[in-house]
């Protein structure tokens, strides 16, 4: 696309306004946003929404989930949830992440269609493999709630820890939710738990970072059996262990060692309890 020369807004606003009426799609997409944001040209909502459409209509993905969310929240037209989902489909089919996120929310909140946790979970699967990050986050949530899935709080922790290090807030909050249902999971056996609790702490997940209670958890975990879920850690639990070791000093080493006593005091009390609650 030919453009006026480095700062020349004016050159920049005819170009893409005669592109767009050549029928251009991804110059009617990036004019609907000008016009929607008010960038190069004066805010026009309507006009923003007309071409948005022209765009959308000729199959051009990203506009057509711009189009389906300003009609979901009604830019320059009458909200409409209903023919928002269509647009957001036809995005999302296209594969688009933002459109398969879109409509994942739409069956989450039933907004537009009917509420359906199962279609929901479909679509949060398809951009979390595109590494979206509030899917990614939404979809441990599901996971966590068992909501369109079986419950499995492992799953759910491995990628909320994921999201969470991309800096998703929900996925912060729910991993300061559940910590303690996961301390109970490590301590029953579960490697996998032990490693998301030593990735919680080394990186302050939903909870201040004190790295030598991740590598206590990490240390706790070297002891357990592999499962058949998650057979093999042993690569992201070693990467992990030498990134504790080189920021901690020869104090936080002795410390986390201390850490890692009182959670095998802490495992015998709970087989001592149950031994009790049996007889």
């Amino acid at each position: 696309m030919q453009h006026g020369r480095v700062g020349d807004v004016t050159g920049d606003r005819l170009d893409l306004i005669e592109l767009g009426r050549q029928g251009d799609p991804e110059a009617q997409y990036r004019l609907a946003g000008a016009l929607r944001l008010g960038e190069l040209v004066p805010q026009d909502l309507e006009r923003s929404l007309f071409w948005c459409r022209s765009a959308a209509e000729q199959g051009y993905a990203p506009a057509q989930n711009d189009y389906g969310s300003m009609v979901l929240n009604g830019m320059g037209c009458e909200a409409n949830p209903e023919e928002s989902v269509s647009w957001f489909r036809k995005a999302a089919e296209q594969g688009l992440a933002q459109a398969q996120w879109n409509l994942a929310l739409r069956y989450l909140h039933g907004s537009g269609i009917a509420p359906d946790d199962n279609q929901a979970v479909l679509w949060l699967v398809m951009a979390y493999k595109q590494g979206h990050i509030e899917a990614t986050s939404q979809l441990g949530t599901m996971f966590r709630f068992g909501r369109g899935v079986t419950r499995d709080l492992l799953m759910a922790a491995q990628l909320h820890v994921s999201a969470a290090k991309n800096g998703d807030p929900v996925a912060h909050g729910n991993l300061a939710d559940y910590r303690s249902e996961l301390e109970d999971l490590a301590l029953d056996g579960r490697p996998e738990a032990s490693l998301a609790l030593a990735q919680i702490y080394e990186a302050g997940l939903g909870t201040d970072a004190d790295l030598p209670e991740a590598l206590a958890w990490l240390q706790w975990g070297d002891g357990l059996p592999p499962t058949q879920r998650l057979p093999d850690q042993r690569d992201e639990r070693e990467s992990l262990r030498s990134a504790l070791q080189g920021r901690l000093d020869a104090v936080g080493i002795a410390d986390a060692t201390q850490r890692f006593r009182k959670l095998q005091s802490r495992t015998r009390e709970r087989k001592q309890a149950a031994g009790s609650g049996d007889g």
